[in-house]
This record gives structure tokens, C-alpha cells and sequence, in this order.
């Protein structure tokens, strides 16, 4: 059966990643920890033991353990060091993807580690099946994991894997969960190069409504190693990434999200997210699509010093990534007060530059700085400027107020400058 169709819809399956079934997650505490060497892999068409912790149970645990939590009680997805494994579950009919469970793993772990971690919590959802390690094959392709797929007799009869494997969704669905779940396409430790499976044993071969025959290689696309039986649909939604970063990133239910989407000249896109909770500082990341495969490069706390950050990208100079433009009012003291326009440029590494901030409103005392923030082309030159203009305002025996005597006006002008990487002010 090589004549399947690997990947019909390329653009498919990463659109279902970021349609991750929040509804179905369970997060999970990390598991993996660091040794001082990597254990040594199990020869080839050796079995590792069964765990006593990973007996087979229903696929939803009825009292899942609650999320990692650092000291302040927030997700450990936040700290710098945190990288989560993924379990998948693949919907041919919709060539959707979703992240159902994370497993926490610490960055010093081993592979090796990082794997047994990933087994036995699929090994602790399957019913009636299991995934045992069976060794490490090193080719010129690199490393290449073999995982058999071992069917328990005395509670199968031996057919386990075989009934998995039946009908052409339920063998899409399967194949799918396998090879996404082993080749981990949005992990950012160390991983292994490839990936092939064995039947009980024995090497797998071509069945009617699955293939997992051969090696599946992590270099390639994630969407050539499924098969799915509709179109490419249309373009990522907002609520689709939303779903998958309160996923991945175990975010509270009372959480909000702003998404600017980063279109680079080359076509690639990134998203540039901002993390606001009622009792926490807001948080801000990047996540980036890479090979159809949306991973998030990383989440730290904004320096705005506030709660709530709303975003938007802006196409701004000509031949430039677009820059994402941020609102946001500090947190402030009595008579002190201030709302902040800020633009932010994503570099080719991940990290966001600030270059220009500006306040809309600013009060200090008996007075205030009233100010509207413009992007305009006055030059025609097709490269917008920010035009920041307003007044000084006296409040007389009030605060923080935003109508009074009008006791100077200013404006500025400031222009992209190359040079500097920033906005400058015209002289």
C-alpha cells in the first residue's frame, strides 16, 4: 500500500495542532529528572519490562493529578527550564491534530529519560496495548528509535494492535497518534532522529488501512507520515491558536489571550502572544511555525509592570518583518498614572527588541500629558512614521485628570532609523 496518500492537505495538520482539544488535556507533572549520564539504550529486540505504575487503565483517569505549580502557585511552563512532551490524537475526517496531555521534562534530562517518561503515560492510557522500547538503531539518517507494538495475550488474545488497525479511519487514527506522538515534532530537547515500529517482534508491514512500515524520519514534515482524507483547509483562526496555547501552557480558565500573527517576507509566520491573568503580571512569548509545526520559543513576564497587554501587528517600513504594536497602562500610585503605546520588533532568533515607546496619557500631581499616538506616511515614501502629538494640561486641585488649562502643546515626529534599529525623533 504505498500508493497512500501521506499527507494530502500539507498545511492540514499544523492547522490542527493549533486546534488542540483543550476539552480532553490532562496535564501532567514532570516525571522525567536528570541523571548524571544518559542510560545506555536496551539492544535491539530487547523488551523492556513492564512497570507495575503503568498497568493498562481507562484512557481518562478519573482524578488527574493537578498542574505543576512553581512557588507562587503559577504553571512551571512558565520557568525558563520547562519543556513539555505531548501525547497526540489524530482525527483523519478533519486531518486535525490534538495535543491531549503534557508531560513536564527537565532540560538536563536525558533522551532516554525523556522517553521512558513519554511510555509510561501512553502506556498508562492504552487499553488492552502496549509500547515497549526495543532499542536504538544508529544509521546515516542519525538515530532511529524502534518501539514494538506488543499485544498482552492473556487479556487480547494477541489482536490488540491488529483491532486498532481496522478501517481506514481507525487505522489513519492510530497511525497518526503513533508516529506524532514518538517523533514529538514541537519538542525543543533532545530527541531522537527517527523512528521505526515492530508488530509483537516482528518489523511491521503494509496492512489495508494503515503503514507504518519503513523509517519515519523527524527531519520531514510531520503531515508526510499521516493520512487524511480531506482538503487543505483555510487559515489558522484565532480561536485555533488560543485553544493550543491554553493547552500547551496550561493556562487558568480565567486567563486572556492577544495574538498579533508576525508575517515575515519569506512567507513564514509567527505569533506573538501576550498572557493576561486578573492576579498576575502579564506574560508575553513567541510562538513560531516551523516545517508546518507550531512551537512555542519561549514565555517569560512582560516588563511592562501590568496586568493586561492588548496587541496588534503593523506592516510599518517597507522590506521589514511587521511590528507588533502593544497598549498598556502600568500599574501606578496615587496621583501617578500613565497608558503606554509601545511597538516591538520579532527578531530572527525569537526574542522581541522594543523600538519606540510613547505614552497616550500621562499624570503626575496637579498634572497631565494628554497625547494621541499616529501612524502616518507624511513623506509618501510608503514607510509609516509615528506622529505623537498633545498638550500639558494643569488640573488645578485635582489628579489624574484629562481636562484643565492648557499650559503648553508639543508634537514629535520619529522615523525608522536603520541605523539605530529603532524609531528616532526627527530633529
Amino acid at each position: 500500500m504505498k500508493n497512500w496518500v501521506r499527507g494530502v492537505a500539507a498545511g492540514a495538520l499544523f492547522t490542527g495542532l493549533l486546534g488542540a482539544c483543550v476539552k480532553d488535556a490532562q496535564q501532567e507533572t514532570p516525571v522525567a529528572q536528570p541523571t548524571d549520564e544518559e542510560p545506555a539504550s536496551p539492544a535491539a529486540g530487547a523488551v523492556t519490562p513492564p512497570k507495575a505504575e503503568d498497568g493498562e487503565l481507562a484512557p481518562t483517569p478519573a482524578s488527574p493529578e493537578a498542574p505543576p505549580a512553581g512557588g507562587d502557585g503559577t504553571s512551571v511552563l512558565s520557568a525558563p527550564g520547562y519543556i513539555p512532551l505531548a501525547v497526540y490524537r489524530f482525527d483523519p475526517l478533519n486531518a486535525r491534530l490534538y495535543v491531549t496531555r503534557t508531560i513536564g521534562v527537565d532540560p538536563a534530562a536525558s533522551r532516554s529519560e525523556a522517553l521512558e517518561a513519554l511510555l509510561g503515560k501512553v502506556n498508562h492510557i492504552l487499553s488492552g496495548r502496549r509500547i515497549e522500547w526495543a532499542g536504538v538503531d544508529q544509521t546515516e539518517q542519525g538515530d532511529i528509535l524502534v518501539l514494538d507494538l506488543v499485544d498482552p495475550v492473556e487479556t487480547t488474545g494477541g489482536r490488540g494492535w491488529y483491532n486498532a488497525f481496522q478501517g481506514s479511519a481507525g487505522g489513519a487514527a492510530t497511525q497518526g497518534f503513533l508516529a506524532a506522538t514518538f517523533l514529538q515534532p514541537a519538542y525543543r530537547g533532545d530527541w531522537f532522529d527517527g523512528l521505526r515500529f515492530l508488530l509483537n517482534g516482528e518489523p511491521m508491514s503494509e496492512m489495508d488501512h494503515v503503514n507504518l512500515s519503513g523509517v519515519f524520519l523527524r527531519t520531514e514534515p510531520i503531515t508526510e507520515h499521516m493520512i487524511v482524507s480531506m482538503s487543505e483547509p483555510g487559515e489558522l483562526t484565532e480561536e485555533e491558536i488560543s485553544e493550543f496555547l491554553r493547552n500547551m501552557l496550561e493556562l487558568p480558565e480565567d486567563a486572556q489571550l492577544s495574538l498579533a500573527r508576525v508575517r515575515s517576507e519569506d512567507g513564514s509566520q509567527s505569533v506573538v502572544f501576550f498572557v493576561s491573568s486578573p492576579n498576575e503580571m502579564a506574560r508575553r512569548g513567541v510562538l513560531r511555525l516551523v516545517d508546518r509545526v507550531p512551537r512555542v520559543l519561549f514565555i517569560e513576564q512582560d516588563p511592562c509592570y501590568c496586568f493586561v497587554v492588548a496587541a496588534e501587528s503593523r506592516e510599518l517600513v517597507r522590506g521589514r518583518e511587521e511590528f507588533v504594536v502593544t497598549r498598556f497602562s502600568p500599574l501606578g500610585g496615587s496621583c501617578v498614572g500613565s497608558e503606554v503605546v509601545r511597538v516591538l520588533a520579532l527578531e530572527a532568533d525569537g526574542t522581541l527588541e522594543e523600538v519606540w515607546q510613547g505614552t497616550t496619557f500621562e499624570g503626575n500631581g496637579s498634572r497631565s500629558r494628554i497625547a494621541s499616538v499616529q501612524f502616518t506616511d507624511r513623506d509618501g515614501d510608503g514607510d509609516l512614521e509615528i506622529l505623537r502629538r498633545g498638550e500639558l494640561i494643569d488640573c488645578g486641585d485635582d489628579c489624574l485628570c484629562r481636562e484643565g488649562t492648557v499650559l503648553e502643546r508639543f508634537e514629535t515626529l520619529f522615523d525608522w532609523s536603520p541605523e539605530e534599529g529603532r524609531f528616532a525623533a526627527v530633529p
